[in-house]
């Protein structure tokens, strides 16, 4: 039987298949849900008969975006080995939730300024540029992209929910593995043939996640919900506040940044009306009970 709210979910399965996590120190919180408001309208659900699962999608009827689905659920987030703001490695359990497989693009975001619900990024010769509507958007600030996931039904990801979006269940490096090369992702490194520019989204197939989400690492840097605080991750101390001051975690790497600022559990973090030429977002959705 059907019922209609944004989205028309398509299904696709397949096993995961990752090695087991690290035993780590285990931490677990609640994750709240965000307050962004979410309009509502219509969708299908998939089947009572089915379960969602790893290789689950779905396609948002606002801006074409694909969804891929990421089971509730315990991992390990952090990096003992990384910088000081990565430490320490700890468990965090989530509960389910979509992320959109790749950036958003120039072609989904001009619909929403179209639409009068979102301001044009600060330097608009990519934006207006039909040869990058394929390319993520760029020149948007924290609130942008807030805005944007918003009126597309969806909200931004947590911090916690980025990173198991990316690394999985077992603490790789990267989304596919802990080595990289630039036929994986489009980070910095032209001499080796990586590209010195942004690229169309879902350009790397073979540097999709274990949920088979895209472009997780390099391309832009990409906004998550989450103020910047040192972890241990704690959705209840007020770092999922969308109303709070302060500093804004970014993840993922970018074209013009290092392997080393591209890892999986690397976080920065800058003034949430920053703009810039290699900061970019993509949205999240909580799964439907």
């Amino acid at each position: 039987m059907k019922r209609f709210i944004s989205f028309i979910v398509l299904a696709v399965f397949f096993m995961e298949s990752c090695s087991p996590a690290p035993v780590v120190p285990e931490i677990t919180v609640p994750i709240p849900p965000t307050s962004i408001p979410v309009p509502a309208a219509t969708a299908t659900y998939i089947p009572a008969s089915q379960e969602l699962g790893v290789g689950s999608t779905m396609i948002s009827q606002k801006d074409g975006m694909t969804l891929v689905y990421v089971p509730a659920g315990k991992f390990t987030i952090g990096n003992d080995s990384g910088w000081k703001e990565e430490q320490p490695l700890h468990t965090v359990d989530l509960d389910a939730f979509w992320i959109d497989q790749t950036e958003v693009t120039n072609g989904m975001y001009v619909k929403c300024v179209q639409d009068g619900n979102c301001s044009q990024p600060s330097n608009t010769a990519h934006f207006d540029d039909p040869d990058y509507a394929g390319h993520p958007v760029v020149y948007v600030s924290w609130y942008d992209a807030n805005q944007y996931c918003a009126w597309a039904g969806r909200r931004l990801p947590t911090e916690a929910e980025w990173e198991k979006s990316a690394r999985g269940t077992d603490g790789r490096v990267f989304p596919w593995g802990d080595t990289i090369d630039c036929s994986l992702a489009n980070y910095w490194g032209k001499e080796n043939g990586c590209v010195d520019d942004t690229q169309l989204v879902g350009s790397y197939p073979r540097g999709a996640s274990p949920y088979d989400a895209l472009d997780m690492t390099g391309n832009v840097l990409e906004w998550v919900s989450s103020l910047f605080a040192p972890y241990p991750y704690d959705a209840a101390d007020g770092r999922e506040d969308l109303n709070a001051s302060g500093p804004r975690v970014l993840r993922g790497g970018s074209w013009n940044v290092t392997a080393e600022f591209s890892r999986g559990s690397r976080r920065d973090w800058y003034n949430p009306v920053v703009k810039r030429n290699y900061v970019g977002f993509r949205c999240a959705l909580d799964a439907s009970p």
